[in-house]
């Protein structure tokens, strides 16, 4: 960062003067992001996040997103949240026609000077497996409870839920069903 002082001088009309000082501090330089991750990755979303340093403050962080197969038709630029210069953002898919595939995230830091950083990342959102019907990525035991709650209509699914949820294929979500996910976890099946 720089800094210009300036001296400004006074005269009233009998010749007194009096003078001022101000420094004026200046930053040229642009922001730089690292450490970019993708974490929370699900078949719903994923949060982008960044280490964002700079000699002054940081103003602003967007990440436009888009799918790579539709010439950004559905880019969206997300704002992100600034805590302890760590940008970060949750990036929902169901803004993005709830398409799988890779998306392209850049990121734009910007300080207090107008000084830009970039950076990019991109990501590959699978569908969800048979079986995942909390929508984790995973079949596992927590799923299985979900359906044993289903089951006894303590909750309600989805539509997509439900056909996840059907192991078995017999159109009924059932006790069965959750003992197929139990099978898989402790790996019997």
């Amino acid at each position: 960062m720089e800094r210009n002082i300036s001296h400004l001088y006074v005269y009233d009309k009998n010749g007194g003067c009096e003078s001022f000082e101000k420094s004026i501090f200046y930053d040229d330089n642009p922001p730089i992001i690292s450490d970019i991750t993708i974490s929370e990755k699900t078949s719903k979303g994923f949060r982008i996040s960044c280490c964002i340093e700079d000699e002054s403050s940081i103003k602003s962080v967007q990440f436009p997103t888009w799918r790579s197969d539709n010439n950004q038709n559905d880019l969206i630029w997300y704002n992100a949240e600034i805590v302890d210069n760590v940008a970060t953002c949750y990036i929902p898919i169901s803004n993005h026609n709830n398409a799988y595939g890779t998306y392209f995230i850049h990121i734009y830091a910007y300080d207090y000077f107008d000084n830009l950083g970039t950076g990019r990342a991109a990501v590959t959102i699978n569908p969800p497996l048979i079986g995942d019907t909390n929508l984790d990525g995973t079949v596992d035991v927590n799923d299985a409870t979900l359906i044993q709650r289903y089951s006894a209509k303590i909750i309600t699914f989805t539509d997509a839920q439900l056909a996840l949820a059907d192991l078995d294929g017999n159109g009924t979500v059932d006790i069965n069903d959750a003992t197929k996910i139990q099978r898989i976890a402790a790996r019997i099946e």
